[in-house]
């Protein structure tokens, strides 16, 4: 008998009785639950295999059990059924940063874990911002800016949730020309929302909040698109732009303000720099960045009147 045959076959004996082991657990051991799934799965691969090993020479057959095997292990159906996947996810990574970060790469995987979605929303895809401002009062430094806002809200569930709005700006100490803020359109995948719903009022550290709740229900994916008018002090309230509340895939902003007032950009902790989208002026950008924005990423511009 030559070694190719015993090698052969010594791995179809092997199959055949991790096969019929397998059944057994699935049969008498693990009765429900993911395992239980799995037992039965691989019993069907170890046992079809000794079919296969007749059929093709060893080295084929060694490669297709072990695709096999890697299709249960890693498929979405036996990876949804464990409830320690973060465990598992875990002692992976770990093995992966280990060699990198010998010292520090527990606290680099906390790190990582911190971005995840903690509830509905999984993420913003191509987020839009196009503002402008005009002159209100120029003598009092008053400004009207427009805001509209529109992105694709990624969501985890199907189900009812409510999707938190918020909108800040300074309150400033000019009682004559207070500042303010009006929700003039909001539309979820192009309908309008005809009843706008009337904002929670906070204030914190100088800062106004106006705080909405939007139900959303029936998809995985909205659109959103809202326009918003402010009143502003630009003296008092001379900063502005976006610090990602969710993970964000993509941005543009587009900003056009008084030829006298002349827009600081910077990037905000971002790992790329955003990039010009055509000629820049000095009261008038256009910005995008292409790749993943994490929470409290984003951009911050300074506005400054001439003198």
């Amino acid at each position: 008998m030559s070694d190719f045959f015993k090698q052969r076959l010594t791995w179809l004996l092997i199959s055949l009785s991790l096969g019929i082991v397998a059944y057994i657990f699935g049969f008498f051991v693990v009765k429900t639950g993911g395992w239980h799934d799995f037992c039965f799965q691989a019993g069907n691969i170890l046992i079809v295999g000794v079919v296969l090993g007749f059929l093709s020479n060893g080295e084929h057959f060694l490669s297709i059990f072990q695709q096999a095997i890697q299709n249960v292990v890693y498929g979405k159906e036996f990876l949804a059924n464990q409830k320690e996947i973060f465990k598992y996810w875990k002692i992976t990574s770990k093995q992966m940063f280990e060699n990198k970060f010998p010292n520090i790469h527990e606290d680099f995987l906390d790190l990582i874990n911190s971005y995840f979605p903690t509830d509905e929303v999984s993420y913003y895809n191509d987020y839009e911002m196009i503002s402008s401002m005009s002159w209100v009062d120029e003598e009092n430094d008053i400004v009207k800016v427009t805001d509209t806002v529109s992105f694709d809200l990624i969501a985890d569930t199907e189900g009812e949730f409510i999707y938190p709005l918020k909108i800040w700006f300074k309150v400033g100490n000019n009682a004559e020309h207070e500042a303010s803020s009006k929700m003039k359109s909001f539309k979820v995948n192009k309908k309008e929302l005809t009843n706008i719903i009337e904002p929670e009022i906070l204030i914190e550290n100088g800062e106004r909040c106006e705080k909405r709740n939007i139900p959303l229900s029936g998809s995985k994916e909205y659109h959103i698109e809202y326009h918003v008018e402010k009143t502003l002090n630009i003296k008092e309230d001379h900063c502005k732009g976006f610090r990602a509340k969710y993970i964000v895939k993509n941005c543009r902003v587009e900003y056009d303000v008084p030829e006298n007032i002349h827009i600081q950009f910077e990037s905000r902790g971002t790992r790329e720099n955003f990039e010009d989208v055509g000629p820049q002026k000095s009261n008038k950008i256009s910005k995008r960045y292409r790749g993943i924005l994490l929470p409290k990423q984003g951009f911050i511009m300074a506005l400054q009147k001439n003198k």
